[in-house]
């Protein structure tokens, strides 16, 4: 895993990640956590990525079987460096910058795979959510809420941080000066087209809330 469950908060937060969930250590929602982390964090990176770049990628990492951390080697070549931890670099003139598949704003740990984890779980544990479906609690018990809300606030961020204003292989808009992952790794490679070869992206569109 390159994310951890301590990324899961703000708008992705989970009800099994804490110590503090009722019974967690009986029902296992510890690891629930990790599972989705596993499952899903390889699929979006071969997404965004595409098989061949996703591969060379992971290669740069140190893996530790007991802790199922994937750790960048320090011998690494900084463009993989900067693809993970992000950089500022010069486009069109002006300084902007990629915050990186993982980053810290303000000590909160952020990346746009937690985005993706959290959606994909919420995909296929709408019903199981806080084991009484996803619930606002009020003065006696607690009531159902639409899960749709928070799966699309928490989509369209991920599509925000992936694809940008990145449209059909080209994107020169400078906008705020935060590069989208799309937008970066489209920008190194125009620099020189060995930066990041064989990259396939899959496209992603926002959605609304009937999109769940």
């Amino acid at each position: 895993m390159i994310t951890t469950r301590d990324y899961f908060i703000l708008n992705t937060e989970l009800p099994f990640v804490s110590d503090d969930v009722p019974n967690a250590s009986l029902v296992g929602n510890i690891s629930e956590a990790d599972s989705a982390i596993m499952r899903y964090e390889p699929d979006i990176l071969t997404k965004t990525l595409g098989y061949p770049l996703k591969k060379a990628f992971m290669e740069q990492f140190d893996y530790n079987a007991q802790t199922k951390l994937h750790t960048i080697k320090s011998g690494a070549d900084q463009k993989w460096k900067d693809l993970l931890n992000g950089t500022t670099y010069t486009k069109n003139g002006v300084d902007v910058v990629w915050r990186g598949i993982i980053f810290t704003d303000e000590d909160v740990k952020r990346s746009f795979i937690t985005n993706y984890v959290y959606c994909k779980w919420l995909e296929k544990e709408t019903s199981k959510h806080l084991g009484v479906g996803l619930s606002v609690p009020q003065a006696k018990g607690a009531t159902r809420a639409n899960p749709a809300y928070k799966f699309t606030e928490a989509y369209n961020d991920f599509v925000d941080v992936v694809v940008g204003n990145f449209c059909n292989g080209y994107s020169d808009e400078i906008g705020t000066g935060v590069r989208s992952l799309y937008e970066f790794i489209n920008d190194k490679n125009e620099e020189s087209p060995n930066t990041y070869p064989n990259w396939m992206p899959k496209d992603f569109k926002k959605v609304n809330i009937f999109s769940i």
